[in-house]
């Protein structure tokens, strides 16, 4: 309508353009009769004269928020089931790399990693499979483990290189990096990235524990509470006692792993 009247008076000298319409055929003057019969319909409403106009539009509005609310939920929802399904999938190829499944069914080595719970149960579960932890003391042992069950809480920071205890203990931390970088660089292509980083800062700290060394002689790790070290023992010891009953098949193991989680059990660190 609009358009019509700007071209209506177009021209040189205001010269009305008779011939204007719209693409169906309608002119200005016919635009304008149907404006007026539909203002005369509005007007005869019954809803113009409602006593309850008020409440019937805030109802109106209120209905139309909550709708467009359900549409923006049900989208909301599409969104994370697709999303579920692509992590899903995602998931299940990083297994089938590292050899947990083959194809849609658990490996070997895959129900050995469903029997021990945990962030990184599968770099636990492949040191197990490459059979290197039977080469380590109960003492060394738990060393070890303390790496990939304890949190890295300065992971930030700079620090120094870190002397471990023993060379077998070193070679565990060398051999757990190699599967810690080579588990997350399958994550990290699929965008996945589940793995927890590896901690140094309580291998000492444990080695000494499960060596059997005086409490008063134990000194904590540098840059870290004394709370956060026992608790990481704590932690560990929960890791070995999965251990122990997943690897009921390996009975050289699962006595280490015993040896191992006998000498957590001191002071503060009890059976329950």
């Amino acid at each position: 309508m609009r358009r019509l009247r700007s071209e209506h008076w177009r021209g040189r000298g205001r010269r009305r353009r008779a011939g204007t319409r719209t693409s169906s055929g309608q002119t200005l003057t016919d635009l304008k009769d149907d404006l007026a019969g539909w203002q005369h319909k509005l007007n005869r409403l019954p809803c113009r004269k409602c006593q309850f106009q008020t409440e019937h539009r805030a109802h109106h509005a209120e209905v139309r928020e909550l709708r467009s609310r359900v549409q923006a939920s049900e989208h909301d929802a599409g969104r994370s089931q697709d999303e579920y399904r692509r992590r899903m999938h995602a998931l299940r190829g990083i297994l089938q790399e590292l050899g947990f499944l083959e194809g849609d069914v658990p490996s070997e080595k895959g129900l050995l990693a469903s029997r021990i719970y945990g962030e990184n149960s599968l770099i636990v579960t492949q040191a197990i499979a490459d059979g290197w932890l039977q080469e380590l003391t109960p003492a060394e042992l738990a060393a070890s483990l303390v790496m990939v069950t304890a949190e890295d809480r300065n992971r930030d920071r700079p620090r120094e290189r870190r002397r471990f205890p023993t060379s077998a203990i070193a070679l565990a931390q060398k051999r757990l990096r190699i599967i810690y970088f080579r588990f997350s660089a399958r994550e990290k292509d699929r965008g996945e990235e589940n793995l927890r980083p590896l901690s140094g800062d309580y291998v000492n700290f444990t080695y000494d524990w499960c060596s059997g060394v005086p409490l008063t002689e134990i000194r904590a790790p540098m840059e870290v509470e004394l709370g956060d070290a026992v608790k990481s023992l704590k932690g560990l010891y929960s890791a070995l006692r999965q251990i122990e009953w997943a690897v009921t098949d390996r009975p050289a193991l699962r006595k280490l792993v015993l040896q191992a989680r006998e000498s957590l059990e001191r002071d503060l660190i009890t059976r329950v």
